[in-house]
C-alpha cells in the first residue's frame, strides 16, 4: 500500500487504512466454529430452506418450481 500512497500522494492514507481493516475481528463466531468442523469433517453437508410457507399458494409459481421452469 505504500507504493499506492506514494504513486497518488495521499499522505499515507491507504497504508492506515489496511491496518485498521487487518487490525478488525470480521469473522463471526459461528463461522470460526465452522472453519474448525471444516477440518476435522470428511464430509460437509449444508441445508438451506428454498421454499418459504406460504409461497404454495401461489399455483403456477408452485408448478413453475418443480417442473424446472422459470416463473
Amino acid at each position: 500500500m505504500r507504493a499506492v500512497d506514494e504513486r497518488f500522494a495521499t499522505g499515507g492514507r491507504f497504508e492506515r487504512m489496511l491496518r485498521a481493516l487487518a487490525s478488525l475481528d470480521a469473522d463471526p463466531a459461528w463461522l470460526r466454529e465452522w472453519i474448525e468442523v471444516e477440518r476435522e469433517a470428511t464430509t460437509l453437508r449444508w441445508f438451506e430452506l428454498a421454499y418459504l410457507p406460504g409461497r404454495r399458494s401461489a399455483t403456477a409459481s408452485w408448478r413453475a418450481a418443480w417442473s424446472g421452469r422459470r416463473s
